[in-house]
């Protein structure tokens, strides 16, 4: 586990899974100021396991829209070559890069 404070926020990235020594894909929880976890964002290499609305990281774009309908937002992601999808007024998220979900955010707010 590797811990980063932002102001008075803590984050706490968890190897989810490992290969050749590397993490190839991992779950970052935020904490607020009180303690509680107000985030969890999953990222990386396909992982067995770990999902949101039936969804999970390697699934093909076509499934998001199948079941949850196509995004109300999409823009550009921090991570090249990735679009973010999100269904304001909610509060989940999805990144989509070449054709599959790459990472999935679900916060509090």
């Amino acid at each position: 586990m590797t811990t980063v404070d932002v102001g008075a926020r803590r984050a706490c990235v968890y190897a989810l899974q490992r290969a050749n020594g590397k993490m190839t894909s991992y779950a970052v929880l935020t904490y607020a100021g009180d303690g509680r976890a107000d985030s969890i964002q999953i990222t990386g290499a396909p992982s067995n396991g770990w999902q949101f609305c039936g969804l999970s990281l390697g699934s093909p774009q076509g499934a998001i829209a199948s079941r949850l309908e196509p995004a109300l937002q999409t823009e550009t992601s921090d991570d090249p070559g990735a679009t973010a999808w999100s269904y304001n007024p909610w509060t989940f998220s999805f990144e989509v890069k070449a054709g599959v979900v790459s990472s999935i955010r679900v916060a509090a707010q």
